[in-house]
């Protein structure tokens, strides 16, 4: 696949139909603060059949410097991918898609990957400015709260001291296809299947261990953990990142699945995971609607017509709090 522009900045999402929405958001807090002097080729991997909302997608975000496209695997790397462990929980085997960056996008330099449930509150050709030719890929190191590495010590005699969260991830595309990156990890997933305990970011640090790769570490504000900056502060994780992350990772529960990591109430905004900040760009993003009704079933709890719940939801997000955001956090 080719680029669409001479001076492109390739972003890459792999994603499912559960994932879909979430990166609406994620994109749209790209595009609320990317530098419009550059170019965007935004290309998502994904498996999802909702034709009608990818032709949405498009007309709505695609501008004269922003080109977004969305690549289905095809059957040959699917079969690749058939004995591959599914993660636990919600996701399936697109989690998988971004082994297969390097063999797909031959004709890039570089891809930043990120997952979906990520918002971007700086301008992203910053974290591309990053690119270095010297590394495999650059990633954030993620010692503290990755539960990975527990399950890898287990299977394996390496030392775990420079593990990296894959959420977020800067490819470089012949450095990994000179080392077949997609068959390294699925020999990795071979290698290691009778563990049932291999995912796609487990196969990603394994290759980097037992190749001895060097990773490039990035600043740890382009991967701000909301678990452990929001909910669990560490003062020394804080003072790494500062008072303004350049990207939100939600690990865990999403914001539109709990009240509190969701951040409607907003007494504390340190204790409720950021949240607010995710609302904010979702309010903005074409699956707002979709999230409110989403956020409003999960609240079993609470005896009310939906409609009256929906008002309330929306009384919360007043000019007042989103005033109170944009003195923080600055939108486009």
């Amino acid at each position: 696949m080719k680029p669409l522009f001479q001076h492109k900045i390739g972003i890459c999402f792999a994603i499912n139909e559960t994932f879909l929405n979430q990166m609406i958001v994620s994109l749209q807090s790209i595009i609320d603060n990317l530098n419009h002097d550059n170019q965007y080729d935004i290309l998502i991997l994904n498996d999802s059949r909702n034709e009608i909302k990818k032709r949405t997608i498009k007309a709505f975000y695609e501008k004269e410097n922003i080109s977004i496209r969305f690549i289905s695997l095809d059957n040959n790397l699917k079969e690749k991918l058939k004995d591959c462990n599914e993660y636990c929980g919600d996701s399936s085997l697109s989690t998988y898609y971004r082994l297969f960056i390097s063999d797909i996008f031959t004709n890039f330099q570089h891809i930043i990957y990120l997952d979906a449930d990520t918002v971007v509150l700086d301008d992203i050709s910053k974290l591309y400015k990053k690119c270095d030719d010297n590394y495999l890929f650059a990633a954030c190191v993620d010692n503290k709260y990755s539960c990975y590495m527990k399950r890898v010590s287990k299977i394996t005699p390496f030392q775990i001291n420079s593990w990296f969260n894959a959420g977020v991830m800067i490819f470089n595309i012949d450095k990994c296809r000179n080392m077949n990156l997609s068959k390294l990890a699925l020999d990795v997933n071979e290698k290691y299947k009778e563990c049932k305990t291999i995912n796609d970011e487990i196969m990603l640090n394994l290759i980097a261990l037992e190749n001895k790769t060097l990773i490039k570490q990035l600043d740890l504000k382009w991967n701000c953990l909301n678990i452990d900056y929001f909910q669990n502060p560490d003062k020394d994780y804080i003072s790494k990142i500062g008072n303004k992350p350049s990207l939100i990772h939600y690990v865990g529960t999403k914001p539109f699945q709990n009240v509190k990591t969701g951040g409607l109430i907003q007494n504390h905004s340190q204790i409720y995971g950021g949240g607010q900040i995710w609302w904010t760009y979702a309010r903005r993003s074409l699956a707002y609607e979709e999230f409110l009704d989403t956020f409003i079933e999960y609240k079993t709890s609470i005896k009310l017509p939906k409609i009256f719940v929906r008002f309330i939801t929306l009384f919360i997000y007043s000019k007042q709090n989103r005033k109170a955001f944009r003195s923080k956090y600055t939108l486009m």
